[in-house]
Parts: C-alpha cells; structure tokens; sequence
C-alpha cells in the first residue's frame, strides 16, 4: 500500500497506516472545536493558524528519521492543520449554516 514508506521507516503496512488513522482521529476530533474557535475569533485566524500547522507537519514529516516523528508530524501537526482548517472554511460557503 506505502512501500515507499515501509521500506524507509521498515515498518509493517500497518505501523505506516496508523500514521493516516492518527491524522484522521485529530482531524475529525478537531471539527467540534474549530467551529466555534472560528466563531469566537474569526475563520480567517483559525483556518491561518491551521495552514501553519499543516506546513510546519509537512516539513516535519519530510525531514522524520523514525516513524514515532512520523506519527507527530504527519498525524498530529497535519491533522491539526486539516482540523482548524477544513470546518471554518465550510461556514461561509454555506449560507443556511449562519
């Protein structure tokens, strides 16, 4: 599925999928929460603060030499990046949603 992954980190497919679960898990957890950070603040602060997560997982997890980091920046700093980014986006193209 991720042999490039596997063969890097020599790791199972499943050690290398836990790394996109870890993403998922903090990217859904974090819906409840951005909506009404967006609100109390303002989406374009929430969604700026996310794409600065998103970037700083990614060159993290460009730059992981174990896959525990991997785990931190793909799962965590990624998944918190998508999670502050995708739900305060969502509100202003919804009009019902206000």
């Amino acid at each position: 599925m991720f042999p490039g992954l596997s063969e890097e980190f020599a790791a199972s497919r499943g050690e290398i999928a836990l790394v996109f679960s870890i993403s998922a898990f903090v990217f859904y957890s974090l819906g409840a929460i951005a909506g009404p950070l967006a609100d109390r603040w303002s989406s374009r602060a929430v969604i700026a603060a996310g794409l600065v997560a998103m970037i700083a997982g990614y060159v993290g997890a460009s730059q992981a030499k174990s896959l525990g980091s991997l785990y931190v920046w793909y799962g965590a700093g990624v998944g918190l990046g998508i999670g502050l980014s995708y739900v305060p986006a969502l509100g202003p193209c919804n009009p019902g949603l206000s």
